[in-house]
């Protein structure tokens, strides 16, 4: 499930500061707090990560987004452009930033409002967030859950994906630069045993492969939500070690290790949690994969194993999930899939009854 992998990530990320909030009539009252979220699910740890991934899902299969949900999102903004999970009060300041408490605002879920702000119109408050994300960069090029923690793949993957989607600026041209380079400071090669070279690790050290890591670093190198129109070129391919060794391509073999790692498994990305599969790690590789120049058979692969659990995925708790069901919209608007027949589950109709 969404929530599942957002609560696992966040207890091995190593996750800005909250500012003042905006005139106070400008803020719902209480009951209000929440009209026009997605989802009935406990938002403490994922409500506006799952809002952005909702509004950008109904986007991308050209589905009206209830005004409610985008005022609901632009509300949880905080004074400095940052968003964190979940303001419960919205007449309070944002928390402070903790990388070691994981509290506070958080690139994760700044970046997923800020690419869902942009595709509705909201230039402004997207450009803001998009902004301090460029300022909780750290000096390696990588972004951290936290402002102030660790960089991680995760996150840089996410944060590159909403710098992607921003307005073109030498500010935002170099931020992806930097970030690419930290990627590639984070990806296994001859050091590492066959099926995990080109994966990328969570952080740089120490290296360990993580496909949640590896999917959403592709991403945010290629593209951002809902994915662009046009195809990157994705040059290499598996990297090779030994007699045949030769100078790695970063995206080549980060997409060959995701397609080695799919053809072995049906499909579908196994958890970097435990076990079972991850099923939106699997969509953010088919996205992936969509916005390269290649892979074609990777994606239809993948879009069959999605559509087969999409019945079980979209569901938390016996509730729509709508995280998984944005996830599956913005697969669904890439690959040309009827999003009320995806699997037997009619996205569309499921996350509007989802609406708070």
């Amino acid at each position: 499930m969404i929530r599942r992998s957002l609560v696992a990530a966040a207890a091995v990320l190593a996750l800005g500061t909250g500012a003042l909030m905006p005139a106070a009539s400008a803020v719902p009252t209480a009951e209000e707090d929440d009209a026009g979220r997605f989802g009935v699910q406990d938002p403490s740890f994922d409500g506006v990560y799952r809002q952005g991934l909702a509004i950008s899902g109904m986007v991308a299969v050209d589905r009206k987004v209830p005004d409610s949900s985008v005022t609901w999102l632009s509300n949880q903004q905080c004074g400095d452009g940052s968003f964190q999970a979940y303001r419960n009060d919205l007449l309070a300041a944002c928390d402070p930033g903790d990388p070691e408490a994981f509290t506070g605002p958080d690139t994760n879920s700044t970046a997923m409002a800020a690419m869902a702000l942009a595709v509705v119109g909201k230039s402004k408050p997207s450009k803001r967030a998009v902004a301090w994300l460029r300022e909780v960069q750290n000096p390696d090029g990588g972004f951290p859950y936290i402002g102030g923690g660790l960089s991680d793949a995760n996150s840089t993957g996410l944060a590159l994906a909403a710098i992607r989607g921003s307005r073109v600026s030498d500010n935002n041209k170099q931020a992806l630069k930097q970030g690419k380079k930290f990627l590639k400071k984070t990806q296994l090669r001859c050091e590492a045993g066959k099926s995990a070279r080109g994966q990328l690790s969570y952080q740089k050290s120490p290296k360990s492969a993580n496909l949640l890591a590896s999917a959403q670093g592709a991403l945010g190198l290629l593209t951002q939500l809902p994915v662009a129109a046009t195809a990157q070129a994705s040059d290499g391919g598996a990297i090779k070690c030994g007699e045949e060794a030769s100078k790695p391509k970063l995206v080549g073999g980060l997409l060959a290790s995701l397609k080695k790692q799919l053809k072995k498994n049906d499909g579908m990305l196994p958890s970097s949690f435990g076990d079972g599969v991850d099923s939106s790690a699997t969509a953010y590789a088919l996205l992936a994969f969509k916005s390269s120049d290649r892979y074609g058979k990777q994606v239809k692969a993948a879009l069959a194993a999605l559509q087969d659990e999409a019945p079980v995925y979209t569901e938390t708790d016996g509730q729509p999930d709508a995280g998984a069901l944005g996830t599956l919209l913005l697969v669904a608007g890439a690959t040309n899939e009827n999003p009320k027949k995806f699997g037997g589950v009619n996205l569309v109709k499921q996350l509007k009854a989802s609406l708070q």
